[in-house]
């Protein structure tokens, strides 16, 4: 993996002439992680970058988060969304959810029933319903009883064979067994814009979930804020300011 800065000029020449696409997540990319969803918010440099490259680029941010919620919180015109790690996309304003795991939210909404009651008893841990996944977070959780919340968590979801267990940032997510991750969600926004030649895609993110899109994206232009040695991303920024001179970088090419 290799700092993005330093190859810059390299990737000047690569892409020159092409047509650009910019991906990215939003907690922990866009915005610092924070201790609760709600209260993760971009900074006003951040804010001013990305309104920027919209105005240049094809730009579409890929998060866990629910399309109402990103939506709400980016709040700016002429952008595609992924949200709920591909389960709904939003294309030129218009919201397509993936049809196969709508039959499933009926089960997920009584996995929630039960769940939220048994998660109140670990204190600081709390169930978000983001539409097709139930995250639970734990980012606040003492280290003692994190292994007990788990086990609630895993108890509520053994006999659900279409339901299963996934992994981020201090949250675990129930959600139907299906394909669709953010690597999905890139393939079928790109097959939308129909560019499949002369292109460069840029994907920044920070996340485990977002190694899908990475994988996916193998041939282009991926980069993880903050260093890991096992990710698939090529480039590797350190933090979110790095993430606001890159989107600047990008704007320029």
């Amino acid at each position: 993996m290799k700092y993005v800065f330093s190859e810059w000029k390299k990737i000047i020449e690569q892409v020159t002439g092409k047509k650009i696409f910019v991906f990215l997540d939003y907690d922990g990319t866009l915005a610092p992680i924070a201790p609760r969803p709600e209260q993760a918010v971009m900074s006003s440099d951040a804010r001013d970058a990305l309104s920027d490259l919209v105005k240049k680029f094809k730009t579409a941010v890929i998060s866990g988060r629910s399309i109402k919620d990103i939506k709400k919180l980016i709040n700016i015109k002429n952008m595609d969304y992924s949200g709920n790690h591909g389960f709904e996309i939003s294309i030129n304003n218009r919201i397509i959810t993936a049809p196969s795991a709508r039959s499933i939210l009926p089960e997920l909404a009584e996995v929630k029933k039960s769940l939220v009651g048994d998660v109140k008893h670990v204190r600081n841990a709390f169930v978000e319903d983001k539409g097709f996944i139930l995250a639970v977070h734990w980012r606040l959780v003492d280290k003692k009883s994190i292994p007990k919340l788990r086990e609630i968590v895993c108890r509520h979801i053994k006999n659900k064979k279409k339901l299963c267990f996934s992994s981020g940032k201090k949250v675990w997510e129930i959600r139907p067994c299906m394909k669709y991750n953010k690597g999905t969600a890139i393939d079928f926004l790109l097959s939308r814009y129909r560019t499949l030649k002369n292109r460069a895609v840029f994907y920044i993110g920070d996340d485990n979930t977002d190694e899908d899109a990475f994988e996916y994206l193998l041939n282009e232009y991926t980069i993880r804020v903050g260093r890991k040695n096992k990710s698939k991303a090529k480039y590797y920024v350190r933090n979110q300011d790095e993430v606001v001179r890159l989107l600047r970088l990008i704007e320029h090419l």
